[in-house]
């Protein structure tokens, strides 16, 4: 008869508990700090796209893009990876037309947002209007848009 083995605490394998990247709006570069745990005392060593290395896993000024942490201990004899990712900061609007912003005797006014995401769905609204909507066309009739 089989005994059923239940595993506690760590085992050989280094392995990550947190890797939190902070970066700030408008920002092109990122913050990024690793962590990791090893079952035997140590130190443990951060290499990020295998050319900085530290033991503090902090890692400043990382560009956007894909990117690649491995934690080592042991002297490198036991190791684990994980990758993330650091999105490009972008303008999401490529233009903005405005027609007649204050003519309410000739035409209506309007005004068109082009914006573009990697992470739809987009979100327009007009300052100061209290006008939120799914669409970049906003048209008043005789009313001022700006």
């Amino acid at each position: 008869m089989r005994q059923a083995v239940r595993e506690t605490g760590l085992d050989d394998n280094v392995t990550f508990t947190n890797v939190q990247i902070t970066k700030a709006c408008g920002a092109t570069t990122a913050t990024v700090q690793a962590a990791a745990v090893y079952a035997e005392p140590g130190v443990i060593m951060y290499t990020l796209d295998n050319s900085i290395t530290n033991t503090t896993g902090l890692f400043q000024n990382v560009p956007a893009g894909q990117h690649s942490i491995v934690a080592s201990a042991a002297l490198g004899a036991c190791t684990n990876d994980t990758s993330f990712t650091i999105a490009a900061t972008g303008n999401l609007i490529s233009n903005i037309a405005v027609t007649n912003p204050a003519n309410c005797g000739i035409n209506s006014g309007s005004i068109i947002i082009t914006a573009s995401s990697a992470n739809p769905p987009l979100a327009y609204t007009l300052v100061n209007t209290g006008v939120n909507q799914s669409t970049g066309n906003f048209t008043q009739p005789c009313r001022r848009l700006l």
